[in-house]
């Protein structure tokens, strides 16, 4: 079987692999929809051919790997979408910061609240030490979203600066991370809050049942 041939997209210059047997015939590109003849070119590699990402294009068209960078030139990254990054990136960044400080309040209020508990007597220690690394706790939780949203807003900044796919996912991989760990913080705390009912349930009716015995 005939290796497939590689070439440009005249119109967005992304790499493209296609049969041999559709040179000299007109192909539609999978990424901008532009249609051209198919010139003959040097045969892509087996290695290049077996990497490629994307499936086959209804005329036989390929993309090859790797891809161009992106461009606010091409039409898979329109000015429309560069505009509305520019547009986040601030909220992203205020969020991060403002996380950072929320952390840095809370860990002084534990450490806060450690300090009484120290000064006060009997049982003051365990009840302030308690509440104390609880502050201290949900500063640790506080601090990976803003780290994630910090890288997110970094990642931005460079994809607007040099408008390359690497730094684009980079910048989503961060917002990835971002909604991972949102979503795995908020089953703990559902699953927290049914733990809690149950155990208020289950204490209840067994109030319930004593007061019925005494009777």
């Amino acid at each position: 079987m005939a290796e497939p041939m590689k070439t440009n997209c005249p119109n967005c210059q992304q790499s493209l692999q296609m049969p041999e047997e559709v040179v000299g015939r007109t192909v539609r590109c999978p990424f901008c929809k532009h249609q051209f003849t198919a010139a003959a070119a040097a045969p892509a590699s087996a290695a290049s051919a077996a990497a490629a990402a994307a499936g086959p294009d209804p005329f036989g068209v390929q993309a090859a790997p790797p891809q161009r960078p992106f461009s606010s030139g091409l039409p898979q990254v329109t000015p429309k979408m560069v505009a509305d990054l520019a547009s986040t990136r601030p909220w992203v960044l205020f969020l991060s910061i403002l996380g950072f400080i929320l952390c840095g309040l809370l860990v002084l209020v534990g450490i806060v609240l450690i300090g009484v508990g120290v000064a006060a007597p009997r049982s003051g220690p365990i009840a302030f030490g308690f509440l104390g690394c609880i502050y201290i706790l949900m500063a640790l939780l506080y601090l990976f979203p803003s780290y994630f949203l910090l890288k997110y807003s970094g990642g931005i900044r460079a994809f607007l600066a040099t408008r390359s796919a690497p730094q684009m996912e980079q910048a989503l991989q961060s917002q990835k991370s971002f909604w991972k760990f949102v979503g795995i913080l908020m089953i703990v705390v559902i699953g927290i809050y049914i733990l809690i009912f149950v155990i208020a349930a289950v204490i209840g009716m067994g109030g319930v049942a004593m007061s019925r015995s005494m009777r």
